[in-house]
């Protein structure tokens, strides 16, 4: 298998290099100037203002900016590239969870992934198609967020990350903050590489193409075009199957065979290609084009829990006593879930300058993504040994469209430092969900009516699951800010949005800087923010296998407007709604050397999460029947959307940068960033549907201490990195098997890199080098195969080498 990839990369990296050389022969003069690309990226950021010329040092709120160049790393996912920078981002590995395993939702600041907005080049990118039932943690459970992994590193020309609450200048989703992608818009030039990894266990190899070329659109504009190719083998570091199985291997059958039969505790096996285009025309000296888009597909298949045969649900028939499903299985089986993920974006726009010193930006944009399930290795029960092993479960489907548009006016203020920047504007969005039914064999009830409905692990969508649900939203916004005196900036933000759905809300904000000494300044921010319910949120349907103790059954999860959960109590869904309050201080005392301290508070009220299952007894499941609800007689347990809870996170990030130069040693850049988070959880409307494993997990499933210290030093043609990153305590709840705590930990990463022949690199590095995993789960856990707990930050595959061949013209 690593034969392969190495040949994979060798063709690949020959490709990219001679595709280079022939562009330099092409191209031997360059427009760009020594150091362009750091004056572009300066330190001018668009995140959180409207108004021109803001850098990060003097905003109001706190912002990170990371460059191209520190998003360059062993991950070939962009989310573990993330984590790696930004403390208080976080993402888990999840192995076996329904869709998360394929798109993993991250969170920041301790909230949800749905609770962050995301961007590209200024303008909302659209939702994932996965609506996440609980397979993704307990921050995670019910969120519906952006699948941020179909945007590849290599696409990207900087990242703004605004840690403050945003929904006054945004909208819905900005409570966590923004992460705005911003797109790399060169107009020459190329770069590619090549990287090849593998995890210290032998298993997970890995292999990633990037390439990037900047080209002119006539004389006037530019085109960029980024593309991404990678490929990831499954890891396993679950418990050997075989003591489990040992009944079987006693009596004859095949080892390898039994080894099929298990679930993968690792990552999934994943294949990724991904093309990013970003262009801009100049119509007029004061007038732009531009434009923007995505397609990326990407393949991931995992592994459920073995299931026995012989007894209990996987029993004899007593319709039909001559079936046996351990004819069709005869050591038992683990269902196969895969996935296909299609997802597309564009975007046009015409921005420009109106009034003289006023400016206009018009833009429509529009995204797709698309989740095509299909489970093999299974069983429908109840057709018996007509029953299909392999069947397509159905679709997901989230499709958004936006128009925009924004006027802005520098309007001249007496006795003020700074005209006052006005930018006004409106926009119109329509979102659509959509479930397609899979096939019948998944889902109907076959002849052995005395046997579990469905195909095992995940029963496709049904006539009854599958539907199609729009709403369309209208915004009206005020952004307003000034320098008062060249030492204070305000900034007061509001924003009106109308929902087809549930209505309207106000939301607004004011920000604030003082420069009370040369280089050292105080800065605060007050804001209220609200996060609308999704359509997929609102309409879920959804059945899946789960476990009560280690027997198996079925969960199905039901609108909260549904008969089903209101059977439970549950009501309409409306937006949550929040306070946001920062406090920071900034200091530059030299020119090499920054800080940056903020405090934050976040309060956020009827939060929506998914309930906890509510489990039938047969007076409950008859009084479902008679509501006419579907299934009902063969549901186990059911599920629903809520707004039942509120929570308060407090905080403190901490950044720090240093660079110096060591003369003849070379260069030198020490960079620290440290978050402290709690999140509690101070009202809970029904603890039978939010209960007490539920609760912890939101509180204490993260560390609430975490941080970075990235060493990088480069002299001539060499450069080193050194990161070592600390993950507090963090705390696995369970009601079943008890709680366990784990942490703290601290993980270090190296990377050294040789530039030769002008415009090549050669870099060789590993993460977790020190091969760390999370301490292990109590022994119960290896009754499903379970070593290592899914909640640690860091994931459970041990350390990770990997070499990367670069070229850049």
């Amino acid at each position: 298998m690593k034969t392969k990839y190495i040949r994979s990369i060798l063709l690949g990296s020959a490709f990219i290099c001679m595709s280079n050389i022939a562009h330099a022969q092409a191209n031997n003069t360059s427009d760009t100037e020594p150091g362009a690309e750091t004056a572009r990226q300066e330190t001018i950021v668009i995140t959180g203002t409207r108004r021109a010329g803001r850098t990060v040092e003097d905003s109001a709120v706190p912002i990170d900016v990371l460059t191209s160049e520190e998003l360059i790393g062993g991950a070939t996912d962009t989310n573990d590239i993330l984590k790696t920078l930004i403390p208080s981002y976080n993402v888990q590995q999840i192995s076996v969870g329904g869709g998360s395993p394929f798109i993993r939702p991250p969170t920041l600041r301790g909230l949800p992934p749905d609770q962050i907005l995301v961007l590209v080049n200024g303008k909302r990118r659209h939702r994932s198609a996965l609506v996440d039932l609980g397979g993704g943690g307990a921050l995670a459970a019910g969120a519906h967020a952006v699948d941020i992994a179909s945007i590849p590193s290599i696409a990207i020309g900087q990242v703004e990350v605004l840690r403050d609450g945003a929904s006054a200048q945004y909208g819905s989703d900005a409570i966590a903050g923004v992460i705005n992608f911003i797109l790399k818009d060169d107009p020459d030039g190329m770069s590619g590489s090549a990287q090849w990894g593998s995890y210290y266990e032998g298993d997970g190899d890995s292999a990633r193409l990037q390439a990037n070329i900047g080209l002119p659109l006539t004389e006037n504009g530019f085109i960029n075009v980024s593309g991404e190719f990678s490929s990831d083998e499954r890891t396993q570091r679950g418990v050997d199957p075989l003591p489990a199985l040992a009944a079987y291997a006693d009596a004859g059958a095949p080892l390898e065979e039994l080894r099929e039969e298990q679930t993968v505790w690792g990552s999934p096996r994943r294949q990724r290609f991904g093309v990013f285009v970003n262009g801009g025309l100049d119509l007029t000296d004061d007038d732009e084009l531009y434009f923007f888009g995505n397609y990326t597909d990407s393949f991931a298949d995992n592994r459920f829990v073995y299931r026995a045969v012989g007894s209990g649900i996987y029993g004899q028939s007593e319709i039909d006593p001559s079936f046996d499903l351990r004819d069709i299985y005869p050591y038992g089986f683990v269902p196969r879930l895969s996935a296909n993920v299609h997802d597309y974006s564009a975007a046009f726009g015409v921005t420009g300058a109106i009034f003289g010193e006023g400016g206009y930006d018009l833009s429509a944009t529009g995204g797709r993504n698309s989740l095509e399930y299909n489970i093999g290795h299974t069983i429908n029960p109840s057709y018996g040994a007509d029953s299909a092993t392999s069947v397509r479960i159905g679709d997901l489907i989230q499709s958004e469209t936006a128009l925009n548009g924004e006027l802005s006016y520098p309007f001249p203020m007496p006795g003020f430092a700074s005209p006052l920047s006005v930018a006004v504007g409106a926009e119109y969005r329509h979102e659509n969900y959509e479930i397609t039914p899979g096939e019948p064999a998944g889902w109907m009830q076959g002849p052995l009516t005395d046997l579990t409905v469905g195909t095992s692990g995940v029963p496709g969508h049904s006539i009854d699951d599958a539907g199609s649900w729009s709403r369309d939203s209208a915004s009206l916004y005020v952004d307003m800010e000034t320098d008062i005196t060249n030492k204070w900036l305000v900034n007061i933000a509001g924003r009106y949005d109308n929902f087809s759905d549930f209505g309207d809300t106000v939301n607004g904000k004011i920000a604030t800087r003082f420069e009370f000494v040369d280089g050292y300044a105080v800065r605060a921010s007050a804001s209220t923010g609200f996060r609308a319910p999704t359509p997929g949120q609102s309409n879920t349907i959804n059945t899946q296998t789960g476990f009560l103790g280690i027997d198996p059954i079925i969960i199905k999860t039901q609108p909260a407007s549904s008969p089903a959960a209101q059977y439970f109590g549950a009501e309409d869904l409306t937006p949550e709604e929040s306070t946001n309050f920062t406090l920071g201080f900034t200091a530059s005392p030299t020119s090499n050397l920054s800080l940056t301290l903020d405090l934050y508070q976040i309060e956020v009220t009827d939060r929506i999460a998914i309930s906890g299952n509510q489990y039938l007894t047969d007076a409950d499941k008859q009084a479902l029947d008679d509501l006419g609800v579907p299934s009902a007689l063969t549901t186990d347990a059911v599920k629903f959307f809520t707004n039942t809870f509120d929570t308060e996170t407090k905080g403190v990030d901490l950044v720090a940068t240093y660079d110096t130069s060591l003369g003849a040693y070379g260069d030198l850049k020490l960079s620290l960033a440290y978050n402290h988070n709690e999140t509690e959880v101070t009202k809970i409307d029904d603890p039978t549907i939010i209960n007490r494993e539920r609760k912890v997990g939101i509180e204490k499933s993260i560390p609430k201490d975490t941080a970075n210290f990235t060493v990088n030093h480069s002299k001539g043609p060499f450069s080193s990195m050194v990161r070592f990153s600390y993950y507090g305590e963090w705390v696995d709840a369970s009601d079943f098997f008890g709680d366990s705590t784990f942490g703290p930990d601290v993980l270090i990463d190296v990377e050294g890199t040789y530039e030769f022949l002008d415009h090549y690199s050669l870099t060789v590095g590993a993460t977790n080098v020190a091969d760390k995993y999370p301490g292990e789960t109590p022994p119960f856990y290896r009754n499903y195969g379970i070593i290592y707990t899914s909640t640690s930050p860091y994931g459970y595959n041990g350390g990770f080498y990997y070499m990367r061949l670069t070229s850049r013209f």
